[in-house]
């Protein structure tokens, strides 16, 4: 009894080891990328996870079935908002098996927004603008006064205009409900026409003195400053000699204007200086840029527009309408940052779309997203983003009155973003979403099931480290959670048949060699054939198989199907001829039957001629010295006729004795 209850001790000691070991190597065995923890032990799952057998397929792994979010919080101002940006992203089997659709969401919120906030839209109303351009500009800045509504209706958002040509003209600033009829008022006023000159600088000063002067007033916090205009400034104030300068540092250079920047431009003014249009005599050298009477226009303007881009403390932005030269130069020079500078076609269609995008900066938490979606290994992108071809989708929601996600009807949340893919690596550009809008792009992946490394069963990750940058600006990402999947092998039997009257010729090996093939490969690497194999007697003629050896010694396993879904054909070939054996395969399932077929010979016949050529005797049950008799093996299909006859008569000698027997006892 005591020895029972001590081997029961130890066995119970025996099984807690057990299992702290498999906790201990369950630790170990996980791992972290970007925020999220991921399971290796049967591949690579996310630990929050599950199998989404209803939804997904067998073969996927999501993040909590691909149904929650991933909120990440934000700072601002030393308030921490739940959340910035949401972010999700699941996988889902296709109808074609190794091919999954993987979901990439991101939803945007709206800022806490320093308010109230005092914007200053300073626009060129210079001959160029003449016509329909007129109307397209009014509409435009309606759009975006729209964009802005919540924040207008609570008077935390207020909104001047300065328009300029030779002269300048403004409105104070307007808030709450009644500002988009006042400045569509202002902008359809029978005086202000476009008429010729293009006095930039001074609808920047304008524009500067009205936020400084509200701004001092105690009615601002956050000054905003947007220039729309195609830059072609042929007025400038002359400078005073003793007036302030700035540094020419930060200086965006233009391709079609090249420039040699100063070390200091002149921001003091005293008169207008009038000057015909730059571009008629502009000089391609670049020092004449600072000496000519001409290119002080330039030089001038360029010194207001750093004064008030570097030392205002203004959120300064510009959209260029098609600049040319020197237009090109002065307008993306207003713009604080490279990505806070748009440019659109001359008729200002794309107005409305540029303003939308600054509204997005000044109240959007995504206002210029980036997306870095690298592909995990073992895996394949199946999506070609070059052009559209179904395998992949950019689309947006917003959310309805009614709380529900619904397909946005303008496009205007996927008219900015930019999907590429090149070194196995997805990006997207140009995200701008904020409350109640989501951006989702949908493409397709495949497992590699053709290379070396590939084992049937075991999770891989879809993906590497997935992020959001919603600034482009590698401040701040958010991460993705990662899903997995996964695709079957199979199990093959290869079975060796012999069709040669049980070995009557004794010609039949103890072992042969034979390779496995399969087909059709998609990938030029992979491999069609194996290193031989060795099928025996002893084994019945049979093997079962799950991996095999390559040629160079490597051991793969055998995936079911190939990279484009197909399922493999295995079979099998002799690695060595037989002589006097013909071979046919047959697979049905994952058996693979290879026999070998001996000629019909007769046995006397064959016994004179290897007498003949050989002068070999025969010993006296009809063998060659040294000939052993054989059992019958594994696929047999003929018994020798002397085995047939001495059955029926042992059967038939049987039978004559119980018969005999009962005879025997009723007599």
């Amino acid at each position: 009894m005591k020895k029972i209850v001590r081997n029961l001790l130890l066995a119970g000691l025996l099984l807690v080891g057990v299992a702290s070991g498999a906790q201990v190597q369950r630790a170990a065995a996980a791992t972290t990328i970007g925020a999220f923890g991921y399971d290796q032990n049967n591949g690579t799952t996310l630990n929050d996870g599950e199998a989404d057998l209803d939804h997904s397929g067998a073969d996927t792994w999501n993040y909590n079935g691909g149904d929650a979010e991933h909120f990440t919080a934000y700072n601002r101002d030393g308030v921490t908002v739940q959340p910035a940006a949401s972010v999700k992203k699941s996988v889902k089997e296709t109808s074609t098996q190794g091919l999954f659709d993987v979901s990439l969401a991101i939803r945007g919120n709206s800022q806490v927004v320093n308010t109230p906030v005092d914007i200053a839209i300073v626009m060129d109303y210079s001959s160029t603008m003449k016509g329909d351009k007129q109307a397209t500009a009014i509409a435009g800045v309606n759009d975006f006064i729209d964009g802005l509504a919540p924040y207008f209706a609570k008077g935390e958002v207020r909104l001047a205009i300065v328009s300029y040509n030779r002269e300048v003209q403004s409105t104070g600033f307007h808030t709450g409900t009644g500002a988009k009829a006042a400045i569509d008022a202002f902008l359809k006023a029978p005086g202000l026409t476009a008429t010729s000159g293009t006095f930039m600088q001074a609808g920047l000063l304008r524009g500067q003195q009205l936020l400084q002067d509200d701004r001092a007033a105690g009615n601002a916090r956050t000054c905003v400053l947007i220039h729309v205009g195609d830059g072609k400034a042929n007025r400038a104030y002359t400078m005073n000699e003793r007036g302030a300068t700035v540094p020419g540092v930060n200086i965006v250079a233009s391709s079609a204007y090249p420039d040699t920047p100063l070390a200091n431009y002149p921001t003091g003014t005293i008169l207008p200086l009038i000057a015909s249009y730059i571009s008629s005599g502009e000089s391609k050298s670049p020092k004449e840029l600072i000496e000519g009477t001409t290119p002080e226009i330039v030089q001038n303007t360029m010194g207001t527009i750093l004064d008030v881009r570097d030392h205002s403390g203004f959120e300064t932005y510009s959209i260029g309408v098609q600049p040319e030269k020197q237009g090109d130069y002065l307008d993306r020079n207003i713009a604080a940052k490279p990505d806070r500078y748009r440019e659109i076609d001359e008729n200002l269609s794309d107005l409305s779309e540029a303003l939308d995008s600054i509204s997005a900066q000044i109240d959007d938490t995504i206002p210029n997203g980036t997306v870095v979606d690298p592909m995990g290994s073992g895996l394949l992108l199946a999506s070609d983003f070059s052009q559209p071809n179904g395998s992949w989708s950019l689309t947006g929601q917003v959310k309805n009155a009614s709380g529900n996600w619904v397909a946005e009807s303008n496009q205007l949340l996927t008219d900015s973003v930019a999907v590429s893919a090149a070194n196995g690596q997805i990006k997207m550009t140009g995200i701008e979403l904020g409350a109640n809008e989501q951006l989702t792009l949908t493409y397709q992946v495949r497992i590699d099931t053709e290379t070396n490394d590939f084992k049937p069963e075991t999770w891989l990750l879809t993906n590497g480290r997935t992020t959001l940058d919603p600034t482009s600006e590698g401040q701040e990402q958010f991460d993705f959670p990662i899903p997995s999947v996964k695709a079957p092998g199979v199990k093959l039997s290869l079975i060796k048949l012999w069709q040669d009257q049980n070995n009557h010729l004794g010609q039949r090996p103890d072992q042969v060699q034979v390779h496995l093939t399969r087909g059709v490969t998609t990938a030029q690497t992979a491999w069609t054939t194996s290193a031989p194999l060795t099928l025996t007697a002893a084994d019945q003629w049979q093997k079962t198989i799950s991996q095999v050896s390559l040629t160079d010694g490597t051991d793969v396993y055998l995936p079911k199907f190939n990279n484009h879904g197909e399922d493999f054909v295995y079979s099998m070939t002799e690695a060595t001829k037989l002589p006097d054996y013909q071979t046919s395969v047959q697979t049905k399932g994952n058996t693979i039957t290879l026999t070998n077929t001996q000629a019909a010979k007769d046995k006397d016949k064959d016994k004179d001629d290897h007498d003949t050529d050989d002068d070999q005797e025969l010993t006296s049950d009809g063998k060659r010295p040294g000939q052993a008799g054989k059992l019958p093996q594994a696929g047999e299909s003929q018994m020798p006729a002397n085995l047939l006859v001495s059955g029926v008569l042992l059967l038939a000698l049987v039978i004559w004795g119980i018969v005999s027997l009962i005879r025997h006892k009723r007599k």
